[in-house]
């Protein structure tokens, strides 16, 4: 994607943030209300990897929760890619926080409501990978 290109006539792209083998994550705004979104693009989803895409979207659309990002909007692109749109959290990365000598207490606070985060994705159904530092941000 390109600066100026936008997805589903709702997020304008502003930047691309990261790329992998499997996912580009870019910087966009929301046109409906200037907010800034994250768009995360899956080149490559099993077939039941889209059913469980869309379960995890509805799912965390119709129940958000703060220490989570915010879906927004997701959907399809040419070529069988798909993409969800979240809130642009702001403030450190998980990373950051952990290597700037964070007080104990601040660590604790963030471990509490990373469980919180979980216990809410298990209620969904959601399952998930490995978690570190940089995967549960």
């Amino acid at each position: 994607m390109e600066r100026g290109e936008v997805v589903d006539g709702c997020f304008w792209i502003d930047r691309r943030l990261h790329r992998s083998a499997a996912i580009d994550v870019y910087r966009a705004v929301d046109v409906r209300d200037s907010s800034p979104i994250n768009v995360r693009i899956y080149s490559s989803v099993s077939t039941g990897g889209v059913d469980h895409f869309q379960r995890v979207c509805r799912g965390l659309a119709s129940s958000p929760h703060a220490a989570l990002e915010r879906v927004v909007g997701w959907g399809s692109l040419p070529r069988g890619a798909l993409y969800p749109a979240t809130r642009a959290l702001s403030g450190p990365t998980l990373d950051e926080v952990l290597a700037s000598n964070t007080p104990i207490a601040d660590v604790t606070s963030i471990a509490g409501r990373l469980l919180e985060a979980l216990a809410h994705l298990h209620s969904l159904g959601v399952a998930h990978g490995d978690l570190t530092a940089r995967s549960a941000l």
